[in-house]
């Protein structure tokens, strides 16, 4: 791909910005729609890429009512490592090569997935514990 191209690589649409990544490409609102329980980018008045850090902590009563609020919070974090994860991929892997998912562990173990994220004064560690047949242990 060359790199000046300034279209946004997953829809070819728009210049590639945080807000388009996370809250107006129509990939994007597809996978927020199809992972968080019909959730709809366009009805929660998102303006800023910051505010989906606010609805990640403090989701939509409609989507608390559906899960556990943990569980929304925690979809909707993955959402966005997805849909990062997938600009990434198209951007930097060959296209002879898959992109990898997360692969299971074996039966009677369990699998924990980590990040970090470090600031000059913060920082935060989160972690997914999941079994073998994917299912979230402990967030």
């Amino acid at each position: 791909m060359d790199i000046s191209e300034p279209c946004y690589v997953l829809c070819s649409q728009e210049v590639e910005s945080t807000s388009h990544i996370f809250l107006q490409c129509p990939v994007a609102k597809a996978l927020w729609f199809s992972a968080c329980w019909g959730f709809k980018l366009d009805e929660a008045h998102l303006a800023h890429p910051s505010d989906i850090i606010k609805v990640i902590l403090e989701p939509p009563p409609a989507l608390r009512q559906v899960q556990d609020m943990w569980l929304v919070s925690l979809n909707m974090a993955l959402t966005t490592e997805e849909i990062w994860y997938t600009r990434n991929a198209v951007i930097h892997l060959n296209a002879e090569q898959p992109i990898v998912h997360w692969s299971s562990p074996p039966l009677g173990y369990i699998k924990l997935n980590v990040d970090v994220a470090i600031s000059q004064n913060n920082s935060a560690l989160a972690v997914i514990a999941r079994d073998a047949h994917g299912f979230v242990l402990k967030a």
